[in-house]
Parts: C-alpha cells; structure tokens; sequence
C-alpha cells in the first residue's frame, strides 16, 4: 500500500465507481494494490525464502537458477527512457523491478488469472527499456497473471512474440528469458515454502498479510492432493486442514503449536 501511494496509485481509489460500491469492493478492481500488497512484502522475507516462493511459481518449472543472491534492490514502477530505441514511446514502465545479485527481473502483473491481458508488445518495450539502461547483467521478464493458462507453450508462444516485436525494433538476435505465472501459483508457492521451512513469529506476520492481500483479491489456492500429501507429514509449525487460503492464513496467525 505505501509503494501504491508513494507512486501516485492512491488516486484510482477515488475515480468514479459503481454507484454504492464500498473501498474493499473498488480495491479489488485495481491491479497496482495487489502488486504493492503481494510484493512490498515479499521482499520482506529472507532473500532465500523469497526467491524460493518466485522460482517455484515460475513456468517452466525450473527456468529461474536455484540461487541468486540477496535481494539488492527493489522498485516499484520505474521509469525506463526508452526514446533512443523507438519513436513511437518515450518511456516504458515495468511493475516491479527486482535486483538480485546474479539476476534482475522486470514483473509486468496483471489483475486477473485465466484471462489474456499480457501484451508481448509491452513486454519488449521493457526488455528493451531495461537493456537501454544496464548492461553486462543476467535479466529475466517475469508475467504475473493476465493469461489464459499459464503453461509452457503458452510462455514460449509469449517469447517469440516478443522478439518478433524486438525485431520490428530493430534489435535482430534478441534473446529473451521470460517466465510466467499467476497469483495463485504464487499463493500455492508461498505455502509450500512455509510448510517445508521453519518460519519465525515475525516472518509468519509478513506471510499472512499477504495471504490476507490473496483472500481481499479472491486468489484461490485449491491443490488437494499436495494438501492431502501435507496432513499426512503434519509438520507442526504449518499443519493445514483445510485448502481455504483464509483458514490456512488463520493457522500461521496462531504461530507454532
């Protein structure tokens, strides 16, 4: 929330909406607030547990390295000049942009899982802009949600779409690393990570504030079976009983047991 206010979002709340429509209701219409809720605090954990919680949602499985470093920076909605590249866009603006020490990802995100709203053409701009700006330095683009399916053929069909448009931009030979993903991969993500790990009274607050965030957003995390798989180990710091996102998110309030 206060990345959505420090960058001018603050105002969206205050746009016309349907008539009687409550702050919750017009919160759960605007992407930017999940993307400040979900990863302002993220970036709270422990770099490991973070990079853990993205690399695990990330489709393909396995595309993201196992280890990256800390966290060295972090930005919500930078602004990359991208003017020297095209004429047609002065700048382009990425959601988020994580800085690891082996790795930096650009996080274009949407509001809505299961429904095309990623724009390859977008996405190229900010390869684009982010290549303007540094250089020598591994970058990944990373889509969170705004996709019919997130699957493999899906990402791939996404890369070559975008170094199509790099290619329109003149920039013949571009390759793209890009990975997908969605809220909910990210929710189911970031439980795994909690029931595999010991997890500290003040690392558990930050976790169920963004489960909270998931449960204002109707993020559903439904896996039966890892659930099932999980009862029967029954770790003691992150039993679950039940699949709901907001009855898990009430166990790790209670803290170890």
């Amino acid at each position: 929330m206060l990345q959505a206010i420090l960058h001018g979002k603050i105002g969206m709340l205050f746009e016309k909406g349907a008539e009687g429509e409550s702050f919750k209701e017009r919160f759960r219409t605007l992407e930017d607030f999940l993307t400040a809720a979900v990863f302002e605090r993220l970036r709270y954990l422990p770099a490991n547990l973070f990079w853990k919680v993205l690399s695990e949602a990330a489709i393909p499985v396995g595309s993201l390295p196992m280890h990256v470093g800390n966290l060295r920076a972090s930005e919500f909605w930078p602004t990359w000049d991208i003017s020297q590249a095209t004429s047609d866009r002065m700048r382009c603006i990425p959601d988020v942009f994580l800085s690891f020490e082996k790795i930096d990802i650009a996080v274009e995100a949407k509001l809505n899982d299961g429904q095309r709203s990623q724009d390859a053409q977008q996405l190229a701009l900010e390869w684009l802009g982010y290549n303007e700006e540094i250089e020598g330095r591994q970058m990944w683009l990373m889509m969170v949600s705004g996709l019919e399916e997130v699957t493999d053929d899906c990402v791939i069909g996404f890369r070559r779409q975008i170094e199509e448009a790099l290619r329109n931009l003149g920039r013949d030979g571009a390759r793209v690393q890009l990975v997908g993903t969605s809220w909910q991969l990210i929710a189911k993500a970031l439980k795994r990570v909690v029931s595999a790990h010991p997890i500290d009274a003040n690392i558990l607050t930050v976790i169920n504030d963004i489960l909270e965030a998931f449960q204002l957003y109707n993020v559903q995390s439904r896996q039966p079976t890892w659930l099932e798989s999980l009862r029967r180990e029954a770790r003691p710091f992150a039993s679950i009983r039940d699949e709901s996102l907001e009855q898990f998110a009430g166990r790790i309030s209670n803290g170890v047991s």
